[in-house]
């Protein structure tokens, strides 16, 4: 009897040991900080696929800036613009998603000739810290129609890249990754099309992926038409 009654008290002090135990596990990992992703690559767009010449603007006018941002997995990445005008972003948060387009509105003011290298900085915290980052080069020109053509056909081919699209419907002979743009139920034009945009101002596919996030779109769009 003495022996049962033993064997119960250690039961219970098993029991409550292991409840002891749970809650402070579930204690832990709620201090624990929310998963991130490590980003692995920032692309900012260059202008004509040259990562050495700028983005035209003039004084007052609002452009937007363009990158791509890389991920190894979907968990939250943070990420800011520092214009290099002395201002910069907020810091902004993304998840669910290996790679991302992102953009962000600005107005420069000075005179014409004056440059900016406009950064974008991107982590797997929210404080920015060991982040990795790409330059888009911006500069004043003079409010001219070259002007006004060049922000045309920038805004122009970052809306293109954003709607490039393909599914399991969307196939090459050899089975190489493949995109498409489309009208309505027509791709060959669209397409074609597209491609030739990003090729006359120096998107090419011979480009270097790793500078110009346009160089894999011209590939990929490539690969479906031939």
């Amino acid at each position: 009897m003495e022996k049962m009654e033993e064997n119960r008290k250690q039961k219970h002090i098993t029991i409550a040991e292991i409840v002891l135990i749970a809650i402070l596990v579930t204690a832990v990992l709620a201090l624990l900080p929310a998963a991130s992703a490590v980003p692995t690559k920032v692309i900012c767009v260059p202008w004509q696929g040259d990562i050495a010449k700028y983005h035209t603007t003039w004084s007052g006018q609002e452009i937007i800036l363009k990158g791509v941002i890389h991920t190894n997995d979907t968990s939250k990445i943070w990420y800011k613009w520092d214009f290099g005008d002395g201002t910069e972003s907020a810091i902004l948060s993304l998840s669910g998603k290996t790679k991302y387009n992102v953009e962000i509105k600005h107005t420069y003011t000075g005179a014409e000739g004056t440059p900016f290298t406009a950064k974008l900085i991107v982590a797997d915290n929210d404080a920015l810290a060991n982040p990795i980052e790409d330059s888009y080069l911006v500069k004043i020109e003079a409010e001219s129609l070259d002007s006004k053509i060049n922000v045309a056909i920038d805004n122009g081919l970052w809306y293109l890249y954003k709607s490039q699209w393909s599914n399991v419907n969307t196939k090459t002979f050899d089975g190489s990754p493949c995109t498409v743009w489309s009208y309505g139920s027509y791709y060959a034009s669209p397409t074609a099309s597209a491609v030739q945009a990003f090729e006359i101002n120096g998107h090419k596919e011979t480009g270097d992926p790793d500078e110009d996030p346009y160089v894999e779109a011209v590939e990929r769009g490539l690969n479906w038409l031939f």
